[in-house]
């Protein structure tokens, strides 16, 4: 995904290049884009499974052949936990850098023509 966004953005990175922006400084913008988009779906996957195991709570988290008749209630506290989220978070930061690496490392190694023409080489 990393790769195919940056193929369009290929002349931004030309131009950004040619007013004077380094290849480090390039990596390094192109990376911190990535976590803000990381942080932001991280946080809206949370509350997004949030609100659907309070909709769907009775779908989720009942049995068929239960025999009590009180329908399940579920807490925040056994939803949210922090420890468990910012694990998770954490992982899916270091597999975005791994991810965004590569493509930011290749996307600044591309010649300042080559890429005000559009092309990758």
């Amino acid at each position: 995904m990393t790769q195919s966004r940056l193929r369009q953005r290929v002349s931004e990175i030309g131009v950004r290049r040619a007013f004077g922006s380094t290849r480090t400084e390039l990596m390094m913008q192109i990376v911190a884009e990535n976590f803000i988009i990381t942080l932001i779906a991280g946080v809206l996957g949370l509350l997004l499974s949030v609100v659907f195991a309070y909709v769907g709570n009775e779908f989720l988290f009942a049995q068929p052949q239960s025999q009590t008749l009180n329908p399940p209630v579920v807490d925040a506290s056994i939803l949210l936990q922090p420890d468990t989220f910012l694990w998770a978070l954490f992982f899916c930061f270091v597999l975005n850098l791994f991810s965004s690496s590569i493509p930011a490392w290749r996307a600044s190694r591309i010649g300042i023509v080559s890429a005000l023409g559009g092309r990758l080489h």
